[in-house]
């Protein structure tokens, strides 16, 4: 078992960024918009869900990689969170697990969307952090369905 000292630097800054407490209050939102994080390694998904999302009260933001995605929910704290799987620079499952474990997004709910089948045992493997799993392709009214189910927001509003 590798000791804290034994870690290299990217290892120590993962824990590290996983584990903080972003600084100051940047939670503050305009009334009726909700933050959503949308993390993918398909920018034609995020394209997308950009399209999709801007006739919605919907502040969206995006991540390229697992990575990115961990940093930008310690730093924005999105209302909701949807992830793909399968990425580089950290997958969905350890951004899940990250997240889950760091008291300022562990209450984020988070919607998979993913193009591997998916069991309700693999499901359950993913953690308690997983509130929605959807497969691609998506059926957009589907995923609306499921950010409606754990966020407030009027989807009536076009």
């Amino acid at each position: 078992m590798p000791t804290r000292a034994s870690m290299s630097p990217v290892v120590k800054r993962h824990e590290r960024d996983c584990l903080s407490k972003p600084k100051g209050n940047i939670r503050a939102k305009s009334i009726g918009r909700r933050r959503v994080l949308c993390v993918d390694d398909d920018p034609n998904v995020l394209a997308a869900m950009q399209r999709s999302f801007r006739r919605f009260p919907i502040e969206l933001h995006c991540a390229y990689h697992g990575m990115q995605g961990i940093v930008e929910a310690v730093s924005r704290r999105p209302d909701l969170i949807i992830t793909d799987l399968k990425m580089p620079l950290a997958s969905g499952e350890e951004l899940i697990d990250c997240l889950s474990r760091n008291p300022a997004t562990t209450h984020t709910p988070i919607v998979v969307l993913t193009g591997q089948a998916v069991s309700r045992k693999a499901t359950r493997s993913l953690g308690s952090g997983v509130h929605e799993v959807l497969e691609k392709p998506l059926v957009f009214d589907d995923l609306l369905e499921a950010i409606s189910g754990w966020i407030d927001v009027d989807f009536n509003v076009r």
